[in-house]
This record gives C-alpha cells, structure tokens and sequence, in this order.
C-alpha cells in the first residue's frame, strides 16, 4: 500500500562548502530549522537582491526500516529554489532544475535499510540564466531555499502512475477516466463521494495505459457560488489483492471561451481579478499551508475578484486547493518574464509545462493553462508548448500573456498586457486592435503606471483606486471581453531597476502585509458580502492641497447613504447612474447640507450662496471675485448679519472638524453605519 510521511521538521541548515558533501554527518555549526525554509531573509526594504545569490546545504536524517525493501522509496519536493542537488549517504542521486515544480526522486537503491540514512539537499538560488524564469532582467524576487513542503513515499512495485479524471461531455454527464499502471493486468475500483453522492464502479485492467467513459448522472457541477468537490479513490487491485490506493479531491464543469465572453457550465461570467506574487516580507516565498490558503480568501471573500492569475509561476498547491474549495478560478502559468535563453532553458520550459499540468490537472478552479513565457516572442517554443498542453489535456484552452498586438496565436485565448497611460482618451484598447476573431483576455492593468505606497497622500491612492474602477466598469459593458485582472494584489519585494528607490514594486491594492489601499474598496464593490461602507478619504484636511475638501468617494453595497455631522442630516446621496458595477461609487461633494438654514436661520437661498463661496474664501481668503463679494453683502444683509457673525460661521462650518455618521440603507433600513471623526478614530457597525 502507498503510504506518505511528511518530512517538515528538524533539518539542519547551513551555508555550502565543499568539504560538507564527503563529511555528509556533520551537523556542527548548522542551524535548526523547519520546512518551508527561506535561505536568506531579508529586511521589508531597501534590500540588496545579490544578497539572495548564495547556495545552501539542508540536512535531515531519515530511518529507513527493512520492511521498506523491495519498495519503491521517493522523495516529493513541493518547491525548491532554483536548482537542487540531492545526495545519500554522501553519493549523489540527481539534480533538479528549477523553483516552482514538483518533483520526485526515487531513493530506493541508495538507502542502507533498517537504519537512519543521511540525506543531504544542496540549494542553489542563483539567477542561471539556463533555468526559468532567470537570464534577464526580472521585475522580482526569485529567493531560495526549501520553501514548499518535503515528503517520503512508500509505495509497492505494482501501482498506479497516473491517473486522470474529467467531464467529457456536459449534456450527457459524462466522465472520462484515463490511467497508467505499471501491470497490464488487474481491477480498478473507482468511489466518488461528496455530501450528497456515493458512487462507485469498476474497471477492468487490460493495458498499461486505459481509457474510460462512464456516465454519472447524479453528478453536481463545480461553480464559483456552488464549488462542488468530489473525494475520488482508486484502488488497483492484482489478484484480489489491494496493492495501491491513489486519492484526489477535485469538481466537474464545463468551460466555453468565445469572443463573445467566458461560459462555466453554460452560464457567461465576466472575468475580474489581480495577478499573484507568492510572496511575503522577510521571508520571501516561505509561508506555510495556513497563510497560502489565507490568500484565496482574500482574494475571493475580502476583495470579491473571481479570478487570480498566478504570476509568474506554478503557486503552492496550498493555494490552489482552497480556490478549489471557495469557489476562485486560476489561470496559471509556466516560470518566465521577458526572457528565452538557448535551447536548455527552452527544455526547462517545455518540462514546466509538464509538471504544471500533471501537478495541477485535477483544480477545477484552474479554467486555462499559461504556456507561453510572459511578455516574450518565440514562435518555435510556443508551438511546442501548446501541442504538449493539448496532449497532456485536451478539456482546458490554452493562452500566453503579451503586451505585442497582433502576433501569431497558436493559444485559443489571446491574453494581454494592457497598459495605457493617462494621456491616451480610452483606458482599454479595443480587443480587435490587438486580436481579430479570437477570446480575448485583459491579464495586467494598471500596476507600474500608478504606484502607490500605503502611506501616500489620500489623492495619490484615490487616483489608484479610480483607476481600477474606471477599468473595471469599461469591461463590465464590453461584450467582447473576457475580463480584466489587475496587477496586482499585493506589493512585493523586486530587483535594481525596478519598483522605488526602496527596491519594492508599489503596485498592489493591497500592500506586503494585505492592508488594503483605497483600490481594494473597489474590488469589493463586486463582492456579495454582507453590507459595508469604505470612505475613501480620512476626512484629515491636511492631507489636501491648500487643507480644502472638495469631494469624497464611498464605496459600499447599499442603496444610497445618509450624511449626519455631528449628528445632524447633511443630505442623501446615491451611487452614480451611469456605472455597469452592480453598486457603483457614490460620490459625496456637500458637507453641510441645509444645517446653516437650521443652525444659523439664513435663508435656503442665502445658504446656496454661501456654500459656492465658502470653499474660495478657505483657499484664498477674501480675495473673491467682485461678484463672489456681491453674493456676500447679499446674504449679510438678507440675514442681518455682521462681518464678525461671517466669519465665526466660517470657522465653524468650512473645515471638517466634526463627526461624520455614514448609514448604509438598504430597502429603507438602515444596514450598516461608518463613523469618521477628527478627533476619535473610526467606528464601524453593521446593523
């Protein structure tokens, strides 16, 4: 019977040297760590990348009973970066290539059985240019070390290689099950179950490669709201006797991509969502189960995207199975940014492509396969690469990220890089002048051109985030668009070259630690979460230019809101109508409302005065306009007031030192409340 045992704890750490591979039991001078491990780490900024190219030795001792013989012994490395040498005993067994892969070693002839064997990992982080996605300049971090799970198999001679299952037809409800074996002979017993199915058959074993159809017609389809899984088991059986068991969890739909739009189980959905950096502070790529799967939620839950493009590599499996769960579609992609090196790089690819679908074929989340290195030409190497894609799985298109129009599309999806200043008249380019007769994909927006710290004044975030929305709300009326996803979801970490002068890329809407900027409030707009209200702005006047408050922006997903200062109704105020969002901003540009007219007596009329020309006498004092100054006599003597009574008044109401209560409402009751103060922090409550 298989069996896996993690290998996670107590390893021995240290910087390589040559004389540690004959010396294989020395310990001495290493330091105690766990798996996921990152070889060097960093400060949150103003790092030097050179730093991280250094090459490290991983120690662990591994008992190896003598029950073990006769059995097939392999190590699963979820992710090493970049190039790993794996020794022993002191002998060497194999080198990998490359940092976001599974790969498996088989250790069996090199054990001593019935004792503990020392197995040595020799990592190096180094930009080779050889090995994806290094051998140019790369707007990011590549890290190093054990930084994905470790495990040990057992497994018997006689096994099953590989197993695929998948709907072959949506209609029909019908599966398709191929499978590898190591025997051309024996019984398969396939059990699916899920919360409310229990199934199960079996199948015959005349090869050593075998291809099923069966029909399932309690079968429940995978969706975003419904995320439908499946618990699958295999159980290979030689002679009636049990010798492998293989079990998966994945979800069965139906995918469509048009020019006319994206179709999951004949249902159309727009695309939205943000590129992924697997990346954290300090430790770089090395966070664990708990913290990758913490990521999807956010994505799904917090930020409301419907899609997450794994930029730019194969992402921890971790992340991939909570998409899974909630419902978050994928679109992920091979190791590379804007650079094809000689032909071993060019094989690296080609096995990532490999590895990518093996490793990832059963995520229904996962909705096309990345097999083109991003941003990069190379004609030759794409037409591999989709024809091995289409071989490995043919129920899932394929597509390749570009900022070139018009190349040669070997992909069925045409992705692209849509970057367009704020000079251009459009904020999206027409898909039919990058790509004619093809689906098309918006993959980056936004991202370098307005980057944005946490800390920046509010008008610089603002800018961020009106940005998002007015991308998002053009290719929500856009039929020939699949989608936007913006760059990117969180800030991160990159090289010389690139990013600020502190060597981080400022491009996410949320920053390193998932705080979210003011862009983040838009992406929630999409969501179906409970009623909330962002204000985007801190009401603090000096975060203005000349202390004035113009206008603010409120992103919530209510009907309209009610205004109170100090616990006196300012006014109602209601989402813009010409938006495609389901609950579009809601701009706010009155502060006072008619609360003059109730505090102060004046007139409505003189109160419409006096607000056109309060904003002017706070920027420039009373060097008004001769008509301005008429409109002020005007409402001193219609309302019998002095200079001295103005200019109290004009203490008291031009500035923003009050409370502001914002009520959310919803079918006329009030479901969620915000309160701002100048002088208390922000209180928030949902009814």
């Amino acid at each position: 019977m298989r069996k896996r045992i993690g290998l996670n704890f107590d390893w021995y750490f240290s910087v390589f040297k040559d004389t540690y591979i004959n010396d294989y039991k020395t310990i001495e001078k290493f330091t105690k760590v766990d798996i996921p491990h990152n070889m060097v780490d960093l400060s949150f900024n103003y790092n030097n990348p050179h730093d991280l190219q250094i090459v490290g030795l991983y120690r662990k001792t591994i008992n190896i009973l003598e029950e073990y013989k006769g059995k097939i012994l392999r190590l699963v490395f979820s992710g090493v970066a970049h190039k790993a040498q794996i020794f022993i005993n002191g002998n060497y067994v194999t080198t990998h290539f490359g940092g976001y892969d599974e790969f498996k070693v088989d250790i069996s002839e090199f054990v001593n059985y019935g004792e503990e064997n020392y197995l040595s990992v020799v990592v190096s982080s180094k930009e080779d240019e050889k090995i994806p996605p290094f051998g140019g300049k790369l707007d990011f971090l590549g890290y190093g070390g054990i930084y994905r799970e470790v495990s040990f198999e057992i497994i018997n001679p006689d096994y099953i290689k590989d197993a695929y299952l998948r709907l072959v037809d949506f209609s029909k409800k019908t599966l398709g099950l191929s499978l590898y074996t190591t025997k051309n002979a024996g019984l398969i017993k396939l059990k699916l179950t899920s919360n409310n199915t229990n199934y199960e058959k079996e199948f015959e074993i005349t090869d050593t490669a075998n291809n099923y159809l069966f029909d399932f017609e309690d079968i429940e389809f995978w969706d975003i709201d419904n995320p439908i899984l499946y618990n699958v088991e295999l159980k290979y059986y030689i002679n009636d006797e049990l010798v492998d068991e293989v079990s998966f969890k994945t979800g069965f739909r139906d995918l469509k991509f048009t020019k006319k739009g994206f179709f999951l189980n004949g249902k159309q959905i727009k695309l939205i969502g943000l590129n992924r950096h697997q990346t954290y502070p300090y430790v770089g790529y090395a966070m664990p189960k708990s913290v990758q799967e913490k990521d999807a939620e956010i994505l799904k839950y917090d930020l409301g995207v419907n899609i997450v493009r794994t930029s730019h590599y194969m992402q921890s499996s971790h992340f991939l199975n909570r998409c899974d769960e909630i419902g978050l579609l994928v679109f992920p992609e091979i190791p590379g940014w804007n650079h094809i090196g000689d032909e071993e790089f060019r094989n690296h690819t080609i096995n990532n492509v490999k590895a990518m679908i093996n490793r990832d074929y059963h995520h229904p989340s996962i909705i096309m396969w990345g097999v083109r290195i991003n941003e990069s030409l190379d004609d030759d190497l794409y037409i591999e690469t989709n024809r091995l894609a289409k071989r490995l799985d043919i129920s899932r298109p394929t597509a390749g990220v570009r900022n070139f129009k018009g190349s040669t599309l070997y992909e069925d999806i045409y992705t692209y890089n849509d970057f367009l200043d704020s000079s251009e008249k459009r904020i999206l380019t027409k898909p039919k002048k990058v790509i004619k007769n093809a689906p098309y994909l918006v993959s980056e927006h936004t991202g370098h051109l307005y980057p944005t710290k946490i800390t920046d004044k509010e008008e610089i975030l603002i800018n961020q985030a009106l940005r998002h929305y007015n991308i998002i709300n053009a290719s929500l009326k856009q039929n020939d668009l699949l989608g936007v996803i913006g760059w990117s979801f969180v800030d991160y970490n990159t090289n010389f070259g690139f990013g600020s002068e502190d060597l981080i890329s400022y491009h996410g809407v949320m920053d390193m630690f998932r705080l979210p900027k003011y862009a983040a409030s838009i992406y929630k707009l999409l969501s179906n979460q409970e009623p909330f209200i962002d204000v985007l702005s801190s009401l603090k006047p000096g975060e203005y230019n000349s202390r004035y408050i113009d206008h603010i922006y409120v992103a919530a997903n209510v009907e309209y809101i009610k205004l109170f200062r100090d616990n006196k109704l300012v006014g109602t105020f209601y989402p813009e109508k010409k938006s495609n969002f389901k609950y579009p901003l809601i701009k706010i540009n009155d502060f006072l409302g008619d609360i003059l007219v109730r505090e102060e007596g004046i007139t409505k009329f003189s109160n419409k005065l006096l607000k056109s020309i309060l904003p002017k006498v706070y920027k420039q004092g009373l060097n008004l306009s001769f008509f301005d100054k008429l409109k002020l006599l005007y409402v001193l003597r219609r309302n019998k007031l002095t200079l001295n009574d103005l200019e109290k008044m004009f203490y008291k109401y031009s500035t923003l030192d009050a409370t502001f209560r914002f009520e959310g409402v919803i079918k006329g009751v009030v479901a969620v409340t915000k309160t701002i103060s100048s002088f208390k922090k922000a209180n928030y409550e949902i009814m």
